[in-house]
């Protein structure tokens, strides 16, 4: 049969009780710690989103899926829960796809606003 080993036999070793700090001191030591590894977690945290921000492209599709508009910088409100509506309100019966952590280069492209004729960016050039 084997013989059971009372609990109470373990005992510390003398490196063990050596390193131990002082009661009080390690609690406070503790919570010192988890302080700063929480702040570098935040920190690092705060970093990771906005650089996936910044890495997204946003493009937004014309009804017959050419592109209309495209950019590193969100073309409508994104605070809201009717993106789509934001959407509608820049492209009518348009579409938008969020590309995130693209490899591809995000050039900008905005055909929502009238553009000038040859002849008006002409003038506009003599002028200035």
């Amino acid at each position: 049969m084997q013989e059971a080993i009372p609990a109470a036999t373990h005992c510390a070793t003398p490196s063990q009780s050596a390193i131990k700090p002082p009661p009080g001191a390690s609690h406070r030591r503790r919570r010192t710690i988890r302080r700063s590894d929480m702040k570098a977690i935040f920190a690092l945290l705060a970093f990771s989103f906005s650089s996936v921000a910044s890495a997204a492209c946003y493009i937004i599709y014309s009804p017959s899926n050419e592109v209309v508009w495209q950019g590193d910088s969100p073309p409508v409100a994104m605070n809201t829960l009717a993106i789509d509506n934001e959407v509608q309100k820049k492209v009518r019966k348009g579409h938008m796809v969020i590309l995130i952590d693209s490899k591809a280069p995000c050039p900008a492209i905005d055909f929502t606003t009238p553009r000038k004729t040859m002849r008006q960016k002409a003038e506009e050039i003599k002028n200035s």
